[in-house]
């Protein structure tokens, strides 16, 4: 029988998909399945550093409100964005069906 090649199979492609769905994640690549999508303005709460494999990146933690709730959700980066403080502002492109889902579009130091 087939039976051990097929789960084989079913495992391999299993973990090729998980992998892909953590890469991007890590990334912070376009959510999937957003759909119509809302710009809004969001707030930086934290810019804390954590550990990632062999370094660290910063964790940009930040909030935005969309239809009069407010949403917390982090970013991580190792470019130029790890200098925002709290109070700086991004501007996010949030899913309207989900607004859970948002990608960073661009960010604004509002300090000096």
């Amino acid at each position: 029988m087939n039976f051990p090649r097929i789960i084989g199979s079913v495992g391999l492609l299993t973990i090729i998909v998980l992998s892909i769905l953590y890469i991007r994640e890590q990334t912070n690549s376009d959510p999937l399945f957003m759909g119509d999508t809302q710009k809004v303005t969001g707030y930086i709460i934290e810019n804390k550093i954590s550990p990632s494999g062999k370094g660290a990146v910063h964790e940009i933690v930040y909030e935005y409100s969309f239809d009069e709730q407010k949403h917390i959700d982090s970013y991580y980066s190792n470019k130029s964005i790890s200098r925002l403080n709290s109070g700086d502002s991004l501007t996010l492109e949030v899913s309207i069906s989900n607004p859970s889902k948002n990608k960073v579009i661009s960010y604004y130091r509002t300090g000096k």
